[in-house]
C-alpha cells in the first residue's frame, strides 16, 4: 500500500499546512513543500519492517538500522520474541512502541532543518497516518506491544484488493488534490 500511504501522507500534510495557517504560523510555499515531503516520507517509514517495501528498497540505511535493532533484541530477549515484535506490522505499526522512534526521528529532522516544530509535527502525523491507513484493512495494527498482543482491525478490505486500488487510492488522490490545492492557495512565496 505504498502508493496509498504516500497519498495519505500528502493529505495529512495539506491538513497540517491548513492548521498552521489557522494558528497564524504563516508558512511559505517552501515550508509547505518541506512539510509535505517529511509527512509523506514518514507515512511510508513504518513499512521498513518488510524488505519488500518501497522505503526498505529506497532508504537502505534505514532498513539496515532496523535489522541491527532486530539483532540486538534477539540477543536481549530471544529469537522468538524479537521476531514477533519485529515482524511486519509489529512495533513499527504500534502507536505505543513507535512513539519514541517518531519523537527521535522528528527531533533529528528538526535538527537537520533548523529546529522547526512543524517539521516534527509533520513527521508525527505522517507516521500516524500510516498506522491509521492500515487499521481499516483485514490485517489491522497492534496496540500496546509488548504488554498486549491484541491486533485491531476494521476488516473493510484486504491490502492489494480491488477495493484498495480501485476505491481507496482514487479517493485519497482526490482528497490530496483538494486539500493540497486549498492549503497552497494564498501561501506567500
Amino acid at each position: 500500500m505504498s502508493a496509498g500511504h504516500l497519498a495519505l501522507g500528502a493529505v495529512v500534510a495539506g491538513g497540517l499546512v491548513w492548521s498552521a495557517q489557522a494558528v497564524g504560523a504563516d508558512p511559505t510555499v517552501d515550508d509547505a513543500a518541506l512539510w509535505v515531503a517529511v509527512a509523506t516520507g514518514f507515512a511510508v517509514a513504518p513499512d521498513v519492517d518488510t524488505s519488500r517495501s518501497l522505503v526498505s528498497r529506497v532508504l537502505f540505511p534505514l532498513r539496515l538500522l532496523y535489522v541491527l535493532v532486530h539483532r540486538l533484541l534477539e540477543m536481549l530477549i530471544g529469537d522468538e520474541r524479537a521476531d514477533y515484535y519485529m515482524r511486519h506490522r509489529g512495533i513499527t505499526h504500534d502507536p505505543v512502541c513507535s512513539t519514541p522512534v517518531v519523537l527521535l526521528a522528528g527531533l533529528a529532522v528538526c535538527w537537520w532543518q533548523g529546529w522547526s516544530l512543524w517539521l516534527a509535527v509533520a513527521a508525527g502525523v505522517g507516521w500516524v497516518a500510516h498506522i491509521l491507513g492500515d487499521w481499516p484493512t483485514m490485517s489491522g495494527v497492534p496496540f500496546g506491544l509488548p504488554w498486549s498482543e491484541r491486533v485491531y482491525a476494521l476488516g473493510l478490505f484486504r491490502v492489494g484488493s480491488w477495493v484498495e486500488t480501485g476505491v481507496v487510492y482514487p479517493c485519497l488522490a482526490v482528497a490530496g488534490a483538494f486539500v493540497g490545492w486549498h492549503a497552497m492557495v494564498g501561501l506567500p512565496a
